[in-house]
């Protein structure tokens, strides 16, 4: 390694070190809620189902402050996917998950992951013919967020698979408070 290479590595190093508490975030306890927009997708030999709904969520979670850049959290949500329709479909789903945030912090931004599991509630009503299931179903997500002292905003795109439907697509803005 070179001596310019070697300065270079120490300077980066070094800037690191000394930014890298001033980056992460505090450990503890947070509230929050999201709104914006499901996507209910079912394409089977019966229909073709691909419509929006408004849906909206309500969270609660512990962040731990693990390493200077990376954080984890863990999070309970109970979920409303909304209430989609078309000419002779619709669909209504909610249910409650526990999932996982793998969090990397550059400075007030948060990138992040999201992997769990929930249990969730769906009904149709295809043609007259009703249907109601509760199944377990994985979450996972990717997502954005701003801290601005304790108030926290975010970004995000989940997915969950549930009985009777192919997928639920939800994309949310939300707010959230550290305490």
């Amino acid at each position: 390694m070179s001596t310019k290479q070697l300065s270079a590595f120490a300077i980066l190093a070094t800037a690191i070190s000394i930014s890298a508490p001033a980056c992460a975030a505090e450990s503890g306890f947070y509230l929050g809620a999201g709104v914006g927009q499901s996507t209910f997708k079912e394409d089977s030999s019966n229909i073709n189902f691909d419509e929006n709904a408004t849906a909206w969520k309500a969270f609660a979670g512990y962040r731990i402050g693990a390493l200077p850049i990376v954080d984890f959290a863990g999070e309970l949500t109970y979920r409303d996917f909304g209430h989609p329709d078309k000419t002779g479909a619709e669909f209504k789903a909610k249910g409650g998950d526990a999932s996982g945030l793998a969090i990397v912090t550059l400075g007030p931004v948060d990138l992040f992951g999201r992997l769990g599991v929930g249990r969730y509630s769906v009904d149709t009503n295809i043609s007259g013919a009703t249907r109601n299931e509760d199944s377990t179903s994985e979450i996972f997500g990717v997502g954005a967020g701003f801290r601005l002292g304790r108030v926290n905003i975010r970004i995000e795109w989940e997915r969950v698979e549930p009985d009777l439907v192919q997928h639920i697509d939800m994309y949310t803005i939300n707010a959230y408070w550290r305490f």
